[in-house]
């Protein structure tokens, strides 16, 4: 009786170890995240930091709420002749907009705690949609709603009663959830097809501007008579991006579907130009090109870079003209530079002991990350030449002073700061991971050398003017050219010190 008692007994906790993560995934997941937090390495200061985010949340969600519901009153006292309710409805979808662009920074798709279940018989739809509901809870989306709801409750119901406020609150939503599941498309999809997702949320940006600006704004008509219409198309694009998303988390948590190469020539392969096997230049650059044509994370970083220096080099083309303008056209041409400087020893942490093996190995792979880079560099700038001509070719001389200064600084001195920036603190990066711009592999001490080198060169140019500065950050950037070799030999030293330490970092790491 004691033995049958004791194997029920024993029985009873495995089926309930088997039942419950297809019962209660995302519960699942929930508590393995808390458990990873609290027994995680350096847990005082992992609290801390999490106590002070969590202040800040809560703050940026007490001021949303409370200027949605006071925005009336605070503008009844300061602009008088101007309409909250105007206001609002003009600048709210360009707001999510920008809002947008912030959560590429800063919001994450939480796979990386979904791992624990890759093991374990759950399908990965059921993990697949817990990591999605997961991704709701960001501040992102909180604030917007956080907003609107006093400002709708108050405002829009007073104006044009109960029914039109209730229309702008879930119409707002369904703007909310298409740029969420627009995100969880980009950091999923883009590093494996980086054509066709740039131009689904190209079009599909394009398809909501071209509609706020056909109907003479959009927040506007959800609380016009109607406007279920608008609210209802609003929130079947969201149903249809997040059917796409869906699927991109599903193959970012099961690596089990071979990479497809995003260049024909990636597929040819030739005994003995491995960078790994022969230790030239051309070796080392022609295997950087390999690894951006088939791994995922370090494509999408340099995706991401191009398609951010080509917008900003149209930002600063349309803008009017001044020193803000001038600036972003110095810093666009440098942003594969800085994005892919940053990582140059991270991108081989998998293979960095070999590395270390080969003879000759340093010199010739830093020689290769200036060519590569300072070629980034010449790239955007001929491209940036070739938007400005088409805009104004007019004033084709102050174009070629403005991106000549913008190619010298960045070849000769945001390329080397990148690649010094790269000992600093550098952590081991998987280059199988689809999901974009990860915040855990970045390092601080590189991005507060890089950022600072850049406020730097921004506050001359502002201090000495637009044409004066554009002059000085020409010339130091012409020293940092034809110091190069100087360069090559102080980032040598560097690496040849860090190199044991960098490596026993990135195997501690892992």
């Amino acid at each position: 009786m004691h033995a049958r008692h004791g194997s029920c007994t024993d029985e009873a906790p495995i089926s309930q170890t088997q039942q419950s993560p297809s019962l209660d995934v995302l519960g699942t997941l929930l508590r393995l995240q808390i458990l990873a937090f609290r027994r995680a390495p350096h847990f005082g200061g992992r609290l801390v930091l999490a106590i002070l985010k969590a202040l800040g949340l809560t703050y940026a969600i007490v001021v949303a709420a409370l200027l949605g519901f006071l925005i009336p009153d605070t503008l009844s006292v300061w602009a008088p002749e101007v309409s909250a309710l105007e206001l609002v409805e003009r600048g709210l979808l360009p707001a999510i907009g920008m809002l947008t662009i912030g959560r590429v920074l800063f919001q994450d798709i939480p796979t990386r705690g979904a791992e624990a279940f890759l093991l374990l018989p759950v399908q990965r739809q059921r993990v697949a949609r817990a990591v999605l509901v997961r991704s709701l809870a960001s501040v992102l989306n909180i604030v917007p709603m956080v907003f609107v709801i006093p400002f709708a409750a108050r405002t829009i119901r007073a104006a044009s009663g109960a029914s039109a406020a209730w229309m702008v609150v879930v119409g707002v939503g369904a703007l909310v959830a298409l740029s969420h599941v627009g995100l969880v498309v980009w950091k999923t999809r883009l590093g494996e097809r980086p054509i066709q997702t740039v131009a689904l949320l190209g079009g599909l940006l394009a398809a909501v501007a071209g509609l706020d600006l056909a109907t003479g704004g959009l927040i506007a008509q959800f609380r016009a008579p109607g406007g279920w219409v608008w609210v209802g198309l609003g929130w079947l694009l969201a149903t249809g991006l997040s059917v796409h998303a869906y699927r991109g988390v599903v193959e970012a948590l099961y690596l089990d579907r071979a990479a497809r190469p995003a260049m024909p020539w990636a597929r040819r392969r030739t005994a003995g130009a491995n960078g790994f096997r022969q230790s030239g230049i051309r070796a080392f650059v022609e295997m950087d090109l390999r690894q951006l044509a088939r791994t995922r994370y370090p494509r999408g970083i340099v995706l991401n870079a191009a398609l951010l220096g080509v917008s900003l080099s149209v930002l600063g083309l349309v803008s009017p003209a001044g020193e803000p303008s001038t600036l972003l056209m110095v810093f666009a041409v440098a942003t594969v530079a800085i994005s892919a400087g940053q990582f140059t020893l991270p991108f081989t942490s998998s293979h960095y002991d070999r590395f270390l093996t080969l003879p000759s190995s340093l010199p010739t792979f830093l020689r290769a990350k200036l060519v590569l880079l300072i070629s980034s560099v010449w790239g955007l700038g001929a491209i940036q030449l070739g938007l400005a001509m088409a805009l104004d070719s007019a004033d084709w001389s102050s174009h070629v002073l403005s991106v000549g200064t913008a190619v010298l600084f960045g070849s000769g001195v945001l390329v080397p700061i990148a690649i010094f920036g790269s000992s600093l603190g550098p952590k081991p990066i998987d280059v199988r991971d689809r999901v974009m711009l990860n915040t855990k592999v970045q390092s601080f001490p590189a991005q507060i050398v890089i950022g600072g080198t850049s406020i730097a060169a921004a506050l001359l140019f502002l201090a000495l003017g637009p044409r004066l500065g554009l002059m000085a950050l020409a010339g130091i950037g012409a020293v940092g050219v034809a110091a190069l070799p100087l360069w090559e030999q102080a980032l040598l030293r560097r690496l040849r010190r860090q190199r044991h330490a960098v490596a026993a970092r990135f195997r501690t790491s892992l």
